[in-house]
């Protein structure tokens, strides 16, 4: 998905009602590794794999988990609250097919709506896609964690070849790739990503405002594989429900045949549609309420810090480390003064750091406040600097991460502008990208 799409399609509506969506979901057997959840418009999607009845038992784990942490979760939450919500869930789905079905695993891929169904949040690991139709034009939200797209991140072949390779319907426009491009095309099942793996996994995450008549439709790869984009299009008409019924029965006509793309599989579809708006006043800002994030949900260095306000952690020999203590230490080691082991001795905390930590550098080096490419390397590019300076006072990095903080969960008071002016641009850039 290009930049400028998700630009556009992250543009929030011009209304504070809220939106009311429709969803159904088809699903046919072939191996039995398909598995689903869905509550009201939020979904999941899971294609287990490992053969014999490892594939099944991995989809159905993660299943059991999913439906545990997403159930209940409120349309009125926002973003911030469901990226940390699908984060914990596909960690700990992770964790227990992983631990529980060895040599297998699963894809997933999970939407909830949120904002009073103005915005929909959606994670993904493996192949299992999201595709949003609107006016008409259909576009793959999420990314297959393959090879394929492996050797476009590393600049080995284009995004068009890739896609060229994808949406292909004949040998023939293969051989029209260069060689050794189309030979991706018998390995795009292929996963490098996916639940269960011996890395523990963090999903992608796309945020996409809403608006009447778009739909969201969630497929396992037995829908892709089968169909191409323009053949999934073509089938998006009617209410959810005959959306749903007729891509599965095109997916199985096609891998029944002998068609180039016929690929036997299970198939499983969700299909949501915005159907229009609710009239529902918004709350006021004073009604607006929002949970504390704790150590083990926080996703962001200024979530952790949120956490840690007012608290008192035990260290060894009883000693106990206050929030000022725990801050100056997690400072110091993310600014290579001191080892992890002084964070404190309460595992959890230091545990999380540490993660945090290595997701901020994950690309390399140390992300500077300039070239940081999402908000958990901005925040840690902040929390290593000594000071900022604005209005002709002296803010503590963690000062300016408790503004951030303040913003994303739109408490009263907190503005853009009460940012260091170097932050400011560059805030609302990644903020804007969800990042």
């Amino acid at each position: 998905m290009s930049d400028q799409s998700f630009q556009e399609f992250a543009r929030p509506p011009e209304t504070s009602q809220r939106l009311s969506a429709t969803l159904a979901v088809e699903n046919r057997a072939e191996k039995g590794e398909d598995s689903f959840w869905t509550e009201g418009s939020n979904f999941a999607v899971f294609d287990g794999m490992g053969g014999m009845s490892g594939g099944k038992e991995a989809a159905s784990r993660a299943n059991l988990v999913f439906s545990r942490k997403l159930k209940g979760f409120s349309s009125n939450s926002n973003e911030f609250e469901a990226r940390r919500t699908l984060e914990e869930a596909f960690i700990e789905a992770g964790r227990g097919v992983r631990n529980g079905v060895p040599e297998s695993g699963t894809t997933a891929v999970a939407a909830l709506f949120v904002e009073g169904g103005k915005k929909v949040v959606i994670g993904n690991i493996g192949d299992s896609r999201v595709y949003l139709y609107r006016d008409g034009r259909l576009e793959q939200i999420t990314k297959d964690h393959n090879p394929l797209n492996e050797m476009v991140d590393a600049g080995k072949i284009t995004p068009s070849e890739a896609k060229a390779v994808d949406q292909a319907k004949n040998e023939s426009e293969l051989k029209n790739l260069r060689p050794e491009v189309g030979l991706f095309y018998k390995h795009r099942n292929k996963l490098v990503r996916y639940l269960g793996s011996d890395e523990e996994e963090l999903p992608d995450i796309f945020v996409l405002a809403l608006k009447p008549g778009d739909r969201i439709i969630g497929v396992t790869d037995g829908v892709s594989d089968n169909l191409t984009d323009e053949e999934i299009k073509e089938a998006l008409f009617g209410n959810s429900k005959q959306v749903a019924k007729r891509l599965v029965e095109k997916a199985l006509e096609r891998a029944q045949s002998r068609h180039f793309r016929a690929k036997k599989d299970d198939i499983t579809v969700v299909a949501t549609e915005v159907t229009g708006y609710r009239a529902e006043p918004a709350l006021k800002p004073e009604e607006k309420s929002r949970e504390k994030p704790s150590i083990a949900s926080s996703q962001l260095f200024s979530e952790l810090l949120e956490a840690l306000k007012g608290r008192t952690i035990m260290g060894s020999h009883n000693f106990t480390y206050k929030t000022e203590d725990l801050v100056n230490r997690i400072k110091g080691y993310l600014s290579g003064e001191l080892d992890k082991n002084y964070i404190t001795n309460g595992e959890r905390l230091r545990d999380k750091v540490v993660e945090l930590r290595a997701r901020a550098v994950k690309r390399g080096g140390n992300p500077t406040l300039e070239n940081a490419q999402n908000l958990l390397e901005l925040e840690y590019a902040i929390l290593r600097r000594s000071s900022f300076e604005t209005g002709g006072r002296e803010l503590r990095p963690e000062e300016v991460l408790d503004t951030i903080y303040g913003i994303m969960v739109s408490e009263k008071g907190k503005a853009t502008e009460d940012l260091p002016i170097e932050v400011q641009d560059k805030f609302r850039q990644l903020r804007n990208k969800t990042s």
